[in-house]
């Protein structure tokens, strides 16, 4: 079990079951030991009800279950790295300015088409399958983004399979052409947005140094004008940590998922550090606030997915092994046509984990399906392991060389997004437990 306490809010965690229960502050007070003297004992007795309720699920979970690890991947999910090369420069960026450290180039209607025919031959059946595109930035060829999704909507008709688009963007090189397509083909654009305008224009400028920040804020007009349905993205450093502002700014805009995540894995004045946790555990608190203003006060829903996603997996008792799919539901191709366990791992020889005309390399996948969170020595004591999965895959080797060892700066940040997002669940259900529909899968 792990008590914490968030304001005047006291729950408990079971750790092996992702079931959460909010308790009193003498239930909290004897779970985490600190009763001194400051209860009498006909007081405790009291609470014999109590006490026996988690007496009964400390002893309901069993730490020695078998975990039976993926043995086979699933695939769900492709990513096309259709352009390795990007209109931008972004000051943090993993990808090298867009091309990974290589020449610029961009994927072939050949290739891609071949990508695709790879996935559905390899993808899981009867499930939902999703296409991204990526890069550098994917809408400097749209031509193959254009090309392979009607490819793609055709193969999937054949195997009567439903599917869905997705496509990172940081949004300066929409058309009306592009929007109308997006929009007819049911894309979920992300959009890349860090802040307002000098903020944007400082760490995201073009490569000609103006900054990117109307142009971004045109390509999201033309998106709203075509009715596509936008998500966004937004990187923390220490130079844009007003994530209440950005949250609110983005709801503004119109868009409906808004995610953030720090830079890690690029040395640097942007890479976000250890000094800058207590102002984001600030910013977490005002942004929970937020959010639960907008839809007590005025019934709209702001989805924080870092928090709104929390609380449905706490909501739904989910029980994670893995950080996310790399290597296991989903895979990477690039120009060339070499596989990776996803984008972040692109050009690294270290995960090439196979080509499209060699197939898989199987033992490479296998390293990865064994790093579960049962697996990892530096998991073990966590509480939140099994609501985590062990983070990042590709920010343990690019901060830490070992994809086995997470990154503990993530890891307090992801704590600290689950006791926000039970601050809000708690808050939603004391106010009117149907507005939880709004935020989690019932």
């Amino acid at each position: 079990l792990h008590p914490f306490q968030v304001g005047e809010d006291y729950f408990v965690l079971n750790i092996y079951t992702s079931r959460l229960y909010k308790i009193n502050n003498l239930i909290f007070d004897i779970l985490t030991d600190s009763l001194s003297d400051r209860y009498p004992e006909e007081e405790i007795a009291c609470h014999k009800e109590y006490l026996e309720e988690f007496e009964g699920i400390a002893a309901n979970h069993n730490p020695n279950r078998t975990f039976y690890p993926q043995m086979e991947p699933a695939f769900s999910t492709l990513d096309l790295q259709v352009s390795h090369t990007c209109n931008l420069a972004c000051k943090y960026c993993y990808a090298g300015g867009g091309n990974f450290g290589g020449e610029d180039r961009q994927m072939s209607k050949e290739t891609a088409r071949q990508a695709l025919d790879f996935f559905f031959r390899h993808a899981e059946l009867e499930v939902p399958l999703q296409i991204g595109y990526d890069g550098g930035e994917p809408l400097s060829n749209f031509e193959v983004i254009e090309d392979s999704s009607l490819h793609a909507v055709k193969l999937a008709e054949e195997r009567k399979q439903r599917l869905n688009f997705i496509v990172g963007t940081n949004a300066t090189l929409v058309t009306d052409d592009i929007a109308e397509f997006f929009s007819k083909h049911s894309f979920s654009p992300q959009i890349s947005l860090d802040g307002d305008r000098d903020t944007q224009n400082e760490l995201r400028p073009f490569k000609n140094g103006r900054g990117s920040y109307d142009s971004a804020r045109e390509g999201i007009d033309t998106f709203n004008r075509h009715g596509v349905k936008l998500a966004s993205r937004i990187t923390l450093t220490p130079k844009n940590l007003d994530l209440k502002d950005q949250v609110e700014r983005l709801h503004r805009l119109g868009v409906i998922r808004i995610a953030a995540f720090p830079a890690s894995g690029v040395p640097g004045a942007y890479t976000f550090r250890e000094e800058d946790l207590a102002i984001l555990k600030e910013e977490y608190k005002k942004t929970a606030d937020f959010i639960l203003d907008m839809l007590i006060d005025k019934g709209e829903v702001v989805r924080f997915a870092n928090l709104t996603e929390a609380l449905d997996n706490l909501h739904n008792a989910q029980i994670k092994h893995y950080g996310c799919g790399a290597g296991r539901t989903f895979f990477s191709v690039n120009p060339e046509g070499n596989l990776y366990p996803c984008h972040r791992l692109v050009g690294n020889q270290d995960f090439l984990i196979g080509t499209l005309s060699n197939g898989f390399d199987m033992e490479k996948i296998s390293l990865i399906m064994r790093n579960h969170v049962d697996n990892r020595p530096e998991c073990q004591s966590c509480w939140a392991r099994y609501l985590c999965g062990g983070g990042c895959m590709a920010e343990s080797h690019f901060t830490n060389k070992a994809i086995q060892i997470p990154l503990k700066l993530s890891c307090d940040i992801l704590k600290y997004e689950i006791e926000m997002a039970s601050m809000i669940y708690s808050r939603i259900l004391s106010h009117d437990n149907t507005l939880l529909r709004k935020f989690v899968k019932i």
